[in-house]
């Protein structure tokens, strides 16, 4: 399998490279790809580009959103973070994201969550 596609933009055919997607965003009837050097305009349904791009590196987040799994910084219940941009997470994929990746819990995560309130209670700050 390839990991490109081409674009044709004014008269030229633009090589299109997987890992340099950061996302894809639906704009009516066309497509916005976002990638590290700018962003492309393109005419395409957004199921039939779904189906040209590796399932193992990109995944559908919402209705108008897909995203390349390496560039997701962070997320939640309610949206996805890439880089400094924050995207929607649609309901329909909700806990899509947490199904692709792997997740560690972390140790701060867990303690704040088994200290019992009344120990806690009684730790005292000292000057």
């Amino acid at each position: 399998m390839q990991n490109f596609f081409y674009i044709r933009e004014n008269g030229k055919y633009i090589r299109i490279d997987f890992r340099k997607i950061i996302y894809i965003e639906g704009c009516r009837n066309y497509l916005k790809i976002v990638m590290e050097q700018g962003s492309h305009l393109v005419l395409i349904t957004m199921k039939r580009l779904e189906q040209l791009l590796p399932t193992s590196s990109f995944i559908r987040i919402h209705k108008s959103y897909i995203v390349s799994l390496e560039k997701i910084t962070a997320f939640d219940s309610n949206s996805v973070y890439v880089n400094e941009k924050q995207l929607p997470t649609g309901k329909a994929y909700k806990g899509i994201i947490e199904h692709s990746v792997v997740v560690v819990q972390s140790a701060m995560t867990e303690q704040a969550v088994t200290i019992p309130f009344n120990i806690s209670s009684r730790i005292a700050v000292v000057n």
